[in-house]
C-alpha cells in the first residue's frame, strides 16, 4: 500500500492541491488553494486566498484579501482591505481604508479616511477629514477641518476654521491672522424650520383676531386649515400688522414683514427652537418700507415692492445670515432703513409678489422673474443676480377684476415652476399661464372655488411639486358627475348637475 506524503514538495505543483499540505511549500503555487495553509508560505500568492490565513506572511500580498487576518501583516498591503482589521497595523497602508479602523493607527494614514475613526489617531492626519471626529485630536491639524469639531482643541489650529466652532477655544497667545467669518457667542435665530417637503400644499397667512394665523389651502375644495398661531404679543415688541411672507429655501424658515411701533422691519419666525411647542417671532433688519407684496427667491434673497408714489423694488440679500433679536431697540439689528432701491418702474399694483425661473424671452435658458397679477394687468419684473432689471406689464384674460392678495410658486414633475393665484373676492384659485413677454399677454386659469379673503398672503415651499391637477380643456362630452371646479372653457353639452 502506498504511503501518503505529509510535507510539500520542493517545487510547488502547476495548480494547488484539493486541501492544503499540512507545512506549506517553499515557494507558492500559481493559484492559492481552496482553503488557506495552517501556515503561511514563505512569500505570498500572486492572488489571495479567499479567506485569510491565521496568521499573515512575513510580506504581505499584491492585493488584499476579501476578509481581513486576524492579525494584521507586519507591513501594510499596497491597497487596504475592503473591511479594516481588528486591530490596527503598526504603520499605516498607502491610502486609507474605506471604512475606518474600531481603533486608530498609532501613526495616522497619508489621507485621512472618508469617515473619521471613533476616537482621533495619537497624531492627526497630514491633510484634515471631510468630516470631523466626534472628539478633538490633542492636537490640532496642519490645516483646519472644513467643519469645525463639536468641542475644540485643547491648543487652536494654527488658522481659523471656515465656520467657528460651538463653543471658543482658549484664548491664543497671539491674535489669528484673520478673524473667523461669524462671532460664536450669538446664534442666528432662536426659529425652527417649516417642515417643507415635495408635496407640502399652498400656505396663506390670514389676519385674524388678535394676530395672524399661518393655514393650510385644501387644494380639492378651496378650503383652509389652521397651522400656526402668531398673536401681536410673540414678540417682546409687540407687532401690529404683518405681511408679504415667504419661506427661505435656504434656511427653510418662515420670514416677513410686519409693522411695530409704526415701523417696518424684516422678520423671522416659526417654532422655538428652545421649546418646539411655543411660536417665536425676531427682528432681523429695520426695513425701507412697508408691503403686502413680498416673497422669497430659490436664492434666498427676500424682495419686497414699495408701491407708493414711486414704486419700487427692495431686494435683501443672505437673510439667512442676519442675527434676529426679539426687541426692535436691539442695538445690533441691522439697518436697511434707508436703503436704495434695487429697481425703480412705472406699472400696476398687485397685491402679492412670486418668483419664477422660466425662459420667458426666448434665451434657451432659465432667468430669474417677481410676478404679480390684479384687476386683469400682471407685473413681471426680470433681474440677473440682483443687478441688470427689467420689467413689462402684461393684459390677462379672462378679465377678472380681482386682487390676488396671495400667489403661490410650485414645480412639476420636470422641473418647470407654476404660477398660482388666490382671489381676495372669493371667485376662486387661478394658475397664470401662457407669459407672453412680446404680445404683453398672459391666461388666468380657474382650478377652484376658494373662501373670501381680506389681510392676507400666500407663503410656499418654493421646490414642493404642483399641488393642483385638473385639466385645462374640457372632455368632448360631459361626465355622469360634475368636477370639483369647472374647467376653462365649457363642454359641449352641460352636465346634468352643476359643478361645485
Amino acid at each position: 500500500m502506498r504511503q501518503r506524503r505529509w510535507a510539500p514538495t520542493d517545487a510547488p505543483t502547476e495548480a494547488p492541491t484539493e486541501s492544503p499540505t499540512a507545512s506549506p511549500s517553499s515557494a507558492p503555487t500559481d493559484t492559492p488553494t481552496e482553503s488557506p495553509t495552517a501556515a503561511p508560505t514563505g512569500s505570498p500568492t500572486a492572488v489571495p486566498t479567499d479567506a485569510p490565513t491565521e496568521s499573515p506572511t512575513d510580506a504581505p500580498t499584491d492585493a488584499p484579501t476579501d476578509g481581513p487576518t486576524d492579525a494584521p501583516t507586519d507591513s501594510p498591503t499596497d491597497a487596504p482591505t475592503d473591511a479594516p482589521t481588528d486591530a490596527p497595523t503598526e504603520a499605516p497602508t498607502d491610502a486609507p481604508t474605506e471604512a475606518p479602523t474600531e481603533s486608530p493607527t498609532a501613526s495616522p494614514s497619508s489621507a485621512p479616511t472618508d469617515t473619521p475613526t471613533e476616537s482621533p489617531t495619537a497624531a492627526p492626519t497630514g491633510s484634515p477629514t471631510a468630516v470631523p471626529t466626534d472628539t478633538p485630536t490633542d492636537a490640532p491639524t496642519e490645516s483646519p477641518t472644513v467643519a469645525p469639531s463639536d468641542a475644540p482643541t485643547e491648543a487652536p489650529t494654527d488658522a481659523p476654521t471656515s465656520v467657528p466652532t460651538d463653543a471658543p477655544t482658549a484664548p491664543t497667545e497671539a491674535p489669528s491672522e484673520a478673524p473667523t467669518q461669524a462671532p460664536t457667542e450669538t446664534p442666528v435665530t432662536n426659529a425652527t424650520v417649516f417642515p417643507c417637503n415635495l408635496s407640502t400644499p399652498p400656505l396663506q397667512v390670514i389676519g385674524v383676531a388678535g394676530g395672524y394665523e399661518v393655514k393650510i389651502l385644501d387644494v380639492l375644495n378651496g378650503t383652509y386649515t389652521d397651522y400656526w398661531t402668531l398673536p401681536f404679543s410673540l414678540p417682546a415688541s409687540p407687532y401690529t400688522k404683518m405681511n408679504a411672507v415667504g419661506i427661505n429655501p435656504i434656511d427653510s424658515i418662515a420670514y416677513g414683514i410686519a409693522r411695530s411701533g409704526g415701523l417696518p422691519y424684516l422678520v423671522r419666525f416659526g417654532p422655538n427652537v428652545n421649546n418646539a411647542s411655543e411660536m417665536w417671532m425676531e427682528y432681523v433688519l429695520k426695513a425701507p418700507s412697508w408691503s403686502f407684496a413680498g416673497t422669497t427667491d430659490i436664492h434666498g434673497n427676500f424682495h419686497v415692492l414699495d408701491q407708493a408714489e414711486s414704486p419700487a423694488l427692495y431686494t435683501f440679500e443672505d437673510i439667512h445670515q442676519l442675527i434676529g433679536y426679539p426687541t426692535t431697540g436691539a442695538a445690533l439689528l441691522t439697518d436697511y432703513s434707508a436703503m436704495v432701491p434695487s429697481y425703480t418702474y412705472l406699472g400696476p399694483q398687485v397685491s402679492d409678489i412670486v418668483p419664477l425661473r422660466a425662459d420667458l424671452e426666448g434665451t434657451s435658458s432659465k432667468q430669474d422673474y417677481l410676478v404679480g397679477a390684479g384687476y386683469s394687468k400682471v407685473l413681471v419684473i426680470g433681474y440677473t443676480n440682483n443687478t441688470d432689471h427689467d420689467h413689462w406689464v402684461l393684459t390677462s384674460s379672462p378679465s377678472y377684476n380681482d386682487a390676488y392678495g396671495a400667489a403661490w410658486n410650485h414645480r412639476d414633475l420636470a422641473g418647470d415652476d407654476h404660477l398660482y393665484f388666490s382671489a381676495n373676492s372669493g371667485s376662486g384659485v387661478y394658475e397664470l399661464v401662457d407669459i407672453d413677454l412680446t404680445l404683453l399677454t398672459a391666461t388666468m386659469v380657474q382650478l377652484l372655488p376658494s373662501l373670501v379673503t381680506s389681510n392676507n398672503d400666500g407663503m410656499n415651499c418654493l421646490l414642493s411639486v404642483v399641488p393642483f391637477t385638473p385639466t385645462y380643456a374640457p372632455t368632448g362630452l360631459p361626465s355622469e358627475a360634475p368636477s370639483e371646479a369647472p374647467t376653462a372653457v365649457p363642454t359641449e353639452a352641460p352636465t346634468e348637475s352643476p359643478t361645485a
